[in-house]
């Protein structure tokens, strides 16, 4: 992730998830097991309209994508 502080507002750049590859290795009460993020789930997801908000904290609303300050794209990398 970068973090850009700039004079009049932040700049966030990174990723939430990679598609396509194998997660660590997750365990829960019943083993190990691992997941893997399908090429164009969150295209899909995205392409609903859906609002979505950046939080600090699970709280603090930051930014979102109905107010444009919220950018959200899936690439291939």
């Amino acid at each position: 992730m970068i973090i850009e502080i700039r004079e009049d507002h932040v700049l966030l750049d990174g990723y939430v998830n990679a598609v396509g590859r194998d997660s660590k290795t997750i365990t829960d009460r019943r083993g190990g097991f691992v997941e893997q993020v399908m090429p164009g789930t969150f295209t899909r997801a995205l392409g609903r309209g859906n609002p979505v908000e950046l939080k600090l904290n699970h709280e603090r609303v930051l930014g979102s994508t109905m107010d444009g300050v919220l950018v959200l794209e899936e690439d291939t990398v």
